[in-house]
Parts: structure tokens; sequence; C-alpha cells
């Protein structure tokens, strides 16, 4: 359930949706929080839940709702990229920075 911050009633939406997801996280060295991906199982959009999620939310579907490397790649692709670029421009050593970036991709399994 998404609500605004602050509100003092938050109404519970979807208690029979029992589907399974995987929410990938991401933060830079500076600390700052990236915004985060959504995986649920299906092979098309079509198992996607109907709500507005905010803008920039990667909301995307894998064969089991895992992780997987394409899943990754694509949250390379549509968050960690445009994060970069946007910021770029922002850093103190740009002359050092234009071309220098880590990416680390860490995920485990129970």
């Amino acid at each position: 359930t998404l609500e605004q911050q602050g509100v003092k009633q938050v109404d519970v939406t979807g208690l029979d949706d029992k589907r399974e997801m995987t929410i990938l996280l991401g933060c830079t060295l500076s600390g700052s929080l990236l915004l985060p991906q959504f995986i649920y199982t299906g092979k098309t959009i079509k198992c996607h839940p109907v709500i507005d999620f905010p803008a920039g939310w990667d909301v995307w579907h894998s064969d089991n709702h895992w992780s997987t490397q394409k899943t990754r790649l694509r949250y390379v692709e549509t968050v960690v990229v445009p994060y970069v670029q946007a910021t770029r421009g922002h850093l103190v050593w740009q002359f050092l920075m234009s071309s220098l970036h880590i990416v680390v991709i860490n995920s485990w399994r129970y």
C-alpha cells in the first residue's frame, strides 16, 4: 500500500493479493538511495499489479519473481544509468569521474 508520508490513516488494499515479488534496492557510495525495482512472477506485463507506482520505479517480471541477470541488467539500464547521467554534472571532480563508474551487484540465496 502506497500513501503520502504523515497521513493519519492508511487503508490497506489488496489483502487478497498473494503474489510473490522481489524488490531490488540500490544506494550510492554517497548515501543516496536509488529508485527500486519490483519483480513479479510472470512472462508479460499483464502479471503486474494494476496500481500507479511512483515515477521512475522499475516494475518488471521474471519466470519466478527472482532477480536474474536480465532483471539486474534492466535495473542498471532503467535506474542506475539515468541516475549517473542526472548527477554527473554535480560531481566536484567531473573531469576525473566523467568515465569512471563502478557498479557492484551482490545477490544471494537463502
